[in-house]
This record gives C-alpha cells, structure tokens and sequence, in this order.
C-alpha cells in the first residue's frame, strides 16, 4: 500500500516520512501484510401498488418505491518490516535521518453512506383460459443519492521509538448513482397438480451513470470506466408451485441465474440461487408467504489499488423471507 499510494502523489506517506521527492520510495515490497475489514448495513424497501383488470383476463399495474439505508466500510491493516529488509544502512527520506531502520506502517480508514432512492416501475398479466399466463413488466432507472462521510489516521514507526502520525482527518462528498432500466418478460403454465413459470431481466449495465461534485475529468473516467468494465447481464428464473388444497397451502421451488455484469469474467462468477417457498391461504383476505433462497459465486476484490492486491474469495448468500398480503 505504501507503493500504491506514493504513486499517486498522496500526501500521506509524505507527511509519515515513507516517500522523497513527488512520488517516489525506497520501500518496494517484501512486507508483512495484515489487516481486517469489516461491512454493515441495511437497506429498506417501501412500495406503493396498484393494480386494475383493464379488460377480460388483462391486467395492469405499477409501483411507486423508495428505498433508504446505510453502508459502513471499517478497515484496519498493517505493513511490517518483519524480516529487517530496511535495516539501519537505509534512510527512507534522505532528508530526515530519524527515518532510518524502517519498522511498520499502519492505517484505520472507514466509510459510512447514508442512501436514498427512488423509482418506478410498470407492467402487465394477461391470463389465457386460467391454463397459459404471460406478462412484462419496465423498470425505471433507480436514482440513488448518497452522502458519504471519510476518515482515515495512518502512522509509521521506525527504530529508536521515532514515529509520524497523521492528525485524523474526516471528509465528505455527495454523489448521485444512477442504475440502469430493467425489461422483464416472464410467463407460467398450469399442468396438473403443478404450475411451471420462467422468467428473465434484462439488464445493459454498462448504462450506469456517475455525477457529483468532482472536477469533470474525474467523473468522465468513473463514467468510461463503467462503459469499459461492465457489460449486459441477464438474470434468468425458473421454478414450480403445487397447491396442496386440503391444507390450503402452496409449495414452491426454483432457481435463479444471474449473469455477472462484469466483462473481466475472473472479477466475478454468474450467481447461482436455489429456492424454496411456502403459502399459507385462508379463507379471508390474508395470505402468508414464508421463502428461503441460498446463493454461491466466486469473486475478486482489490485490498488497495487495481490489480495490485487482489483477493479471491467464495461467497455463499442466504435469505429467509416472509410476507403478507392482505386483499381489499
């Protein structure tokens, strides 16, 4: 991270005395590396729908949805001169002789978002003879705006008990995401005992948009880097339902693939889902849904910098879901 950071002219290791002159140190690798990362958060979802019968077997309706939460990143990590690879005969910063025997470096830096959004969507069922169903629905870009708060204290230490601190400094920056549109085409057959329905989203993520107050060169190279990196990513759904009628109870089971939107496919795997669902009907206007969902994929993530300290990791996803419906 030391290199990493040098090479992009930060201040920080020129105020810890690890760099000379505009972007250059004598450090150059073979440290011991350790650190922690910790994310948390939630996201809220609150819709309003409606839905009408515009003719026989033909409906149509949209939703109106807002969506509020928080993101927090924590990260803790250390380099260390653990093998005295910069030992007493080199100086780190030629003009401070205190900076000689290089001992550690270490940073605390986290990240907090407060999200807000909205968008709309709209679609259609037409139901054929109660036997064949078909329907589509559009969803709308989803404006995010996000309010990001920054902090971040480093420190470096050499031998001789000198070290250099940096005052902790917090900053933030307000920028607006805007995620692509949606299409959806889907459709369900009833066969006996059992209704079977697919379904697929089509998704450019490659239409993302990136705005904030940052200079005009720094947001065209988020923006062209979006158009570089991500691609068109379909999700596919497929699945079944049997109704069991004397325990007025549904039963569900399916599965989902979500194409990576990436087009470096060793950034991340297609997403695999499994589900599973039951439903409670009464004889009144209430209905209950209980489902479960476990995913799995692969994916790389850079520690720091691009390419410099990546990590692969094996991610396993588990949802349990209830819902009610109430009919008036």
């Amino acid at each position: 991270m030391i290199q990493d950071l040098t090479s992009h002219n930060s201040d920080l290791t020129d105020s810890l005395m690890l760099s000379h002159g505009v972007d250059e140190t004598y450090i150059n690798g073979n440290l011991f590396q350790k650190g922690t990362l910790v994310e948390s958060g939630n996201l809220e979802n609150l819709s309003f729908s409606a839905a009408t019968e515009i003719a026989k077997d033909l409906y149509v309706g949209g939703s109106l949805n807002f969506i509020g939460g928080t993101f927090a990143n924590d990260r803790n990590y250390a380099e260390t001169d653990l093998y005295n690879v910069y030992d007493e005969n080199l100086q780190i910063d030629p003009d401070d002789s205190r900076t000689v025997d290089f001992v550690e470096f270490t940073t605390h830096d986290n990240y907090k978002w407060d999200i807000s959004g909205f968008n709309l969507k709209g679609g259609f069922v037409y139901d054929y003879s109660g036997m064949f169903t078909i329907g589509g629905s559009i969803e709308s870009s989803t404006n995010y705006l996000i309010n990001e708060e920054y902090f971040v204290e480093c420190s470096s230490y050499f031998q001789n008990n000198y070290g250099f601190d940096v005052t902790p400094h917090v900053s933030t920056l307000k920028y607006e995401i805007t995620t692509p549109m949606k299409v959806s085409f889907g459709g369900s057959l009833k066969v006996p005992f059992v209704i079977l329905f697919t379904s697929v989203d089509l998704i450019d993520y490659s239409d993302m948009e990136f705005s904030a107050d940052l200079d005009r060169a720094t947001i065209v190279e988020i923006n062209e880097g979006i158009r570089q990196n991500l691609d068109f990513a379909p999700i596919y759904h497929f699945g079944l339902a049997s109704t069991i009628p004397f325990l007025d109870l549904r039963v569900k089971a399916g599965t989902m693939l979500i194409s990576s939107p990436y087009k470096d496919k060793s950034m991340q795997s297609d997403k695999e889902y499994i589900t599973f669902g039951l439903g409670f009907f009464s004889h009144g206007p209430v209905k209950l849904d209980f489902a479960t969902a476990y995913g799995s994929w692969k994916e790389t993530v850079d520690i720091y910098g691009n390419g410099e300290a990546r990590v692969k990791k094996n991610v396993e996803d588990y949802y349990l879901m209830a819902t009610m419906k109430f009919k008036f």
